[in-house]
């Protein structure tokens, strides 16, 4: 894949896309439930920037100090340390998370978005009746966690009863190109790893009925006896004849 770019909206402060970033803990087909008590149903993705892509990760990290000074002013530099030492800003580094799978040797920018306001998801063909990207209808299997994504957010600031913190709310995701699934891809059965034997001709399965059980009869229903077959008397009792 190609290098990692950031384009800013200079309309919406913190609004930037992410070009080329690769996709882990994708969570957008239906919102991922809260891991804490109180927390609400949200969708999310981790964007993966690599740390060769250092004038990427500048870039992310000047928006966020921007942010910081218009919401925390006098106090912005003390914060600033505060959310940086404390990783309460969207972007981080990977050596945080170095045991999994794809994060060492990257920077990964955390995006959430509420359940009321799922991302958009579209692919990167156009649509030939609008000339507009294609858009992906949830499900999909299109984006998913270790592929490659354009990917639009917006960077806020927090600063209220909760704690400060910078954070990404997850706008747009675009399909950009493949790569390695996270997580491992659903196994295959081999078929040729099983035998078997021949079914007896004219001898049913074994399964097709269960035996009856040993020394087993059902009752006859109360009141009930069976015709009997037609010119057929059963034999009389020895030394027994009925009344003329």
């Amino acid at each position: 894949m190609s290098q990692v770019t950031v384009v800013a909206d200079t309309q919406v402060q913190g609004r930037i896309v992410l070009n080329g970033v690769r996709l882990a803990f994708a969570h957008l087909n239906s919102p991922q439930q809260p891991r804490e008590p109180g927390g609400k149903p949200s969708f999310g993705a981790a964007l993966l920037i690599p740390n060769t892509e250092a004038a990427a990760i500048e870039q992310v990290r000047v928006v966020m100090w921007q942010l910081a000074q218009a919401t925390f002013g006098t106090q912005a530099a003390a914060v600033w340390q505060e959310l940086m030492a404390g990783n309460k800003t969207a972007l981080r580094d990977g050596a945080s998370k170095a045991s999994v799978d794809g994060f060492a040797g990257h920077h990964f920018v955390s995006s959430n978005a509420a359940e009321d306001r799922p991302p958009v998801l579209f692919d990167i063909y156009l649509d030939p009746a609008t000339g507009r990207p294609r858009a992906l209808n949830r499900p999909q299997n299109r984006i998913y966690s270790g592929c490659y994504a354009n990917v639009q957010i917006k960077l806020w600031a927090q600063n209220n009863k909760y704690g400060k913190r910078i954070n990404a709310e997850l706008l747009a995701v675009q399909f950009a190109a493949d790569g390695p699934a996270f997580g491992g891809a659903a196994t295959p059965p081999d078929l040729s790893m099983f035998g078997g034997v021949q079914e007896p001709i004219g001898q049913l399965p074994t399964d097709t009925a269960p035996p009856a059980a040993a020394g087993f009869a059902p009752p006859a229903a109360a009141g009930f006896a069976p015709p009997a077959a037609a010119g057929f008397a059963p034999p009389a009792a020895a030394g027994f004849a009925p009344p003329l």
